[in-house]
């Protein structure tokens, strides 16, 4: 164990509290580091929490270690503040849903805060936005732009996606997106990580389906 002790805070507690491990990661900047101690920290209890410094030179930003006390020792719960990931989408993708690659980015926020009942239904909205900006790029005729802005989106999917791979995925995604937004669970056995992955087989297959209309856009016939 790693021998940071915590300061004793009474007298009847003749033992000092020792942490099980510090921190290994930044929460600010997600960086491998061995943070700075700055030697303030607090015991109540059953909780403890320690302040320590990122050692980078381009973060140096101060977080809060917090341990929850079993046993005699410090176990590392969480690190805060926490600043979430985001996820890096290709620019096809920011093109044609902006809006998608904002509630992603939100639902990711909510999920780094483990507010995964929240961040289910973002994921879900995010998703929405995806297919319909997607298929509203597709389709340039107003009569099925229209059509596709009011139609719910599994049925949305099954008549305007033509690729086979991104209606399969697709149509997954949304059952399982529903789960997260509906009182009982269909998939059992299924969570947000399993929603996050089909996520992103579609973003791909979209992706792909983006980049063959750029080349034949490019490339309209042969020379």
């Amino acid at each position: 164990m790693f021998s940071r002790q915590f300061n004793v805070p009474n007298a009847n507690n003749k033992q000092p509290l020792q942490a099980d491990r510090i921190p290994d990661t930044c929460p600010v900047c997600h960086c491998a580091v061995m943070p700075v101690e700055t030697g303030c920290d607090y015991w109540n209890g059953n909780t403890a929490e320690a302040i320590f410094r990122c050692p980078r030179v381009t973060c140096s930003k101060f977080f809060v270690a917090r341990f929850n006390i079993m046993n005699g020792v410090a176990l590392l719960q969480q690190c805060v503040p926490m600043t979430p990931r985001s996820t890096a989408f290709a620019k096809l993708i920011q093109d044609v849903s902006p809006t998608f690659v904002k509630i992603y980015g939100q639902a990711e926020a909510a999920e780094s805060q483990t507010l995964n009942e929240i961040a289910g239904v973002g994921y879900r909205r995010a998703l929405e936005f995806l297919i319909k900006d997607y298929l509203i790029a597709h389709y340039e005729d107003e009569k099925s732009q229209q059509e596709i802005r009011g139609l719910f989106l599994g049925r949305c999917i099954e008549k305007y996606v033509k690729n086979d791979s991104l209606k399969l995925v697709a149509k997954r995604a949304v059952w399982l997106g529903n789960d997260e937004t509906h009182y009982v669970r269909l998939w059992e056995g299924k969570d947000i990580k399993d929603l996050k992955n089909v996520i992103a087989l579609t973003v791909s297959w979209i992706e792909m389906e983006l980049r063959t209309l750029e080349l034949q856009r490019d490339m309209p016939e042969a020379k």
